[in-house]
């Protein structure tokens, strides 16, 4: 194994020269190797296929401060595995103020097969990760981003990346320091025009405490979307625990599934779905200071727990229309004071609700209603569903709803 450390250099120098050096040397032949430490560069880039650098895990790779664009290590060659230590980027002490461009590890175009694991990247200028170009199958597994300028892990490009047992918290804050949007735990973003997201995989994600969204899933404009979350935890975020975008992207595709997921304490709503495309199946969405789930595009939920959101538990606008929510519980939203909301509330044509319960809490403060169907509103039909009386009853509907089996 070849040691940085060794070569020789000690710590706290920039290492810039040394790093570049042995992956021209070692690259492909045997691991790179930074001992313990407070290491500087001004940027490496990883272009030899099969190159391992590992770390020990009090590793400290600083970003010497710039004013521009930088990757702390970019990522170009396929086969690449990067293990154990700290990248931290220059947010603090950035010498410029324009710009978002200031990444920790970007895996570009180039880098399949490319695996990082059990690493902590902070404090960069735009984002922890960055994921771009026609990448195919790479894999982040227990790694942490924290307190990055932009995002904690941005997906912008890429075939099958794999995001495994791993945690996101405190984008867009560095102490005093506030970031720029989105600030995100976890943004799933085509570029428009530029290289899709297809078959990603987030299992066992935890997004936390950002000044954003937790989760972000994006369709833009000639682009495609698509993959499956599963046991994500969205907890105490500034914004919508899972924020779902893109309504008026253009020859755009998303399909995106989350499932066995919990989505808790958020700011603003648990989840906003504004773009169609996007199901929900065993999601608990719990606490939040807003909506529980907000629908303003065509959707799937089953099996949702939606309970103690601050005003309505799922509230379907006009756009929602043909919306489908089967075989779920919502029930003692409303806790903000204001006795406006419903535990569901459809105001969007052709909703259909199978098997959805929705009960009120009997003491202030409490729904209006378990369901409410809004004026003017066509064609919802409620099959087999069953609720309880909120502060002015149980049940409004509207002339053409169809009603069956409903129990009060």
């Amino acid at each position: 194994m070849a040691a940085v450390a060794e070569l020789p250099v000690l710590p706290g120098m920039d290492v810039t020269a040394v790093l570049i050096a042995a992956v021209a040397t070692y690259g492909g032949k045997e691991p790179i190797y930074l001992g313990p430490g407070d290491w500087y560069t001004t940027g490496l880039v990883i272009d030899v296929d099969n190159t391992e650098l590992t770390m020990h895990p009090e590793a400290k790779l600083h970003m010497v401060p710039t004013a521009g664009n930088y990757s702390v290590v970019a990522v170009t060659a396929a086969r690449v595995r990067i293990r154990s230590g700290q990248i931290i980027g220059d947010w603090a002490a950035h010498l410029g103020t324009a710009g978002e461009h200031g990444h920790g590890i970007i895996v570009d175009q180039g880098a399949d097969n490319c695996l990082i694991s059990d690493v902590t990247i902070s404090e960069c200028w735009g984002d922890g990760i960055y994921c771009t170009g026609n990448t195919e199958r790479v894999t982040l597994e227990r790694v942490v981003a924290h307190s990055n300028r932009r995002n904690n892990l941005s997906i912008v490009g890429g075939n099958r990346v794999r995001v495994i047992d791993s945690d996101f918290y405190a984008a867009g804050t560095l102490g005093a320091l506030v970031g720029t949007a989105p600030m995100a735990g976890v943004d799933v973003e085509p570029n428009p025009d530029g290289y899709d997201v297809t078959d990603f995989r987030l299992a066992d994600v935890r997004v936390r405490d950002n000044r954003g969204p937790g989760l972000c899933l994006v369709r833009a404009n000639n682009t495609q979307t698509t993959g499956v979350v599963r046991d994500l935890l969205s907890t105490g975020n500034l914004q919508q625990g899972i924020q779902v975008a893109g309504s008026g992207a253009t020859g755009a595709k998303m399909d995106v599934t989350i499932k066995d997921s919990q989505v808790q304490g958020n700011t603003l709503q648990g989840i906003n779905i504004a773009c169609p495309g996007f199901r929900a199946r065993d999601v608990e969405v719990l606490d939040s200071g807003d909506i529980g789930v907000y629908v303003t595009q065509p959707t799937e939920l089953t099996d949702l727990t939606v309970r103690l959101n601050g005003r309505s538990g799922v509230r379907i606008d006009t756009s929602g229309a043909g919306t489908q929510v089967s075989d779920s519980v919502v029930d003692h939203n409303g806790v903000a004071t204001h006795d406006t909301y419903q535990e569901v509330q459809i105001g969007a044509p052709g909703v259909r609700l199978r098997s959805v319960c929705a009960f009120p809490s009997a003491t202030a403060p409490r729904t209006r209603y378990a369901f409410y169907v809004t004026a003017g509103t066509t064609g919802a039909k409620l099959a087999n569903c069953d609720g309880s009386a909120g502060s002015q009853g149980t049940v409004v509907v509207q002339p053409d709803t169809v009603n069956q089996n409903f129990g009060s």
